[in-house]
């Protein structure tokens, strides 16, 4: 599973999330496909680096964290969900990239790629990610009736192409494309009416169903934070479900934590009222969806506001 960077991270995340008396370092570590000799190296180097303590018995590898340890550990787990979606993205990406002939995304789910940070992913997480990639025109796939969009053949497109040798980041990718320099709204003829300057100087006229993503520089400490409020703004416009009303008090909650967290020394207690709106948004607008959800419609975009809750309160520093 991974390289040897991403064994050590999920082995200190799997000591932190276990007692210390159920901790099985050798059987995590074989679950990951790390050999006996390897083993011991992992332990020894995250030793040396002062996140563990190296308790070696009878020959078996085995550790326990450090405070040190402990602290770094506990910020992979509240970064963690973010990183597995980021990655999850680029794997697939990386999957499509190098086999010309994808009937579907059945190899990618049988194959390793799909464990990552000590967890797996779920076919039902490979198609979400795949619909996204789709709507966010880094793939193109053929249309079914009753098939998730990207799920047949898909192929890269040449912004999907231009994603990797970029390094793959598909929230950077589309905030770097989405970000603006001059914006103008203009609302003196109707409130359904917009003009503005989104994606690189492309003009947005008569549409209530746009965001915007700016890169100014985070504040230090607010990086993971802002990181999930931009992908949350890049995946906005995809659910159509939502109502114009939620929509634009999700997107005006969003932009507002940006522009709070890209200020100087942002106030902690400010921020958390920030995100606090966001999340107050989302449920709203998961609660305005309940009931399409038990009719069968808008279920992934109700999962989509409940996800993305998670994630913000997770990005949040301590």
């Amino acid at each position: 599973m991974g390289g040897f960077q991403e064994q050590c991270e999920a082995l200190l995340m799997h000591l932190a999330e276990t007692d210390f008396a159920d901790r099985d370092v050798t059987g995590f570590l074989d679950g990951l496909g790390v050999a006996t000799p390897g083993q011991h190296d992992m332990v020894d180097y995250l030793a040396k680096s002062g996140l563990v303590e190296n308790i070696r018995s009878l020959g078996a590898a085995d550790c326990r964290l450090t405070g040190e340890g402990r602290a770094a550990a506990d910020a992979l787990i509240r970064q963690r969900p973010v990183r597995r979606v980021a990655e999850l993205q680029a794997r697939m990406l990386r999957w499509v990239d190098q086999d010309d002939d994808v009937a579907d995304w059945s190899g990618f789910c049988a194959s390793d790629q799909v464990v990552c940070l000590g967890h797996r992913f779920t076919a039902r997480d490979v198609e979400h990610q795949a619909e996204f990639l789709y709507d966010a025109g880094l793939i193109r796939a053929v249309p079914s009736w009753g098939v998730a969009k990207g799920t047949l053949r898909p192929e890269l497109t040449a912004n999907g192409r231009d994603c990797l040798l970029h390094g793959g980041d598909v929230a950077a990718y589309l905030g770097t494309r989405g970000q603006t320099t001059t914006t103008t709204y203009n609302n003196t003829t109707s409130r359904d009416t917009h003009i503005g300057t989104v994606n690189n100087s492309q003009l947005a006229v008569n549409s209530s169903h746009f965001s915007q993503t700016q890169n100014n520089e985070v504040a230090p400490g607010y990086e993971d934070l802002a990181a999930a409020v931009r992908r949350l703004l890049t995946q906005l416009p995809a659910h159509a479900e939502l109502t114009d009303e939620a929509r634009e008090e999700i997107q005006e909650a969003a932009e507002e934590t940006l522009e709070t967290i890209t200020a100087a020394d942002p106030k902690p207690r400010k921020v958390r009222r920030m995100v606090d709106g966001i999340v107050g948004a989302l449920s709203r607008a998961a609660t305005a969806l309940g009931q399409q959800a038990l009719e069968g419609a808008g279920v992934a975009t109700h999962q989509w506001t409940e996800e993305h809750t998670q994630l913000l309160l997770n990005a949040l520093p301590m």
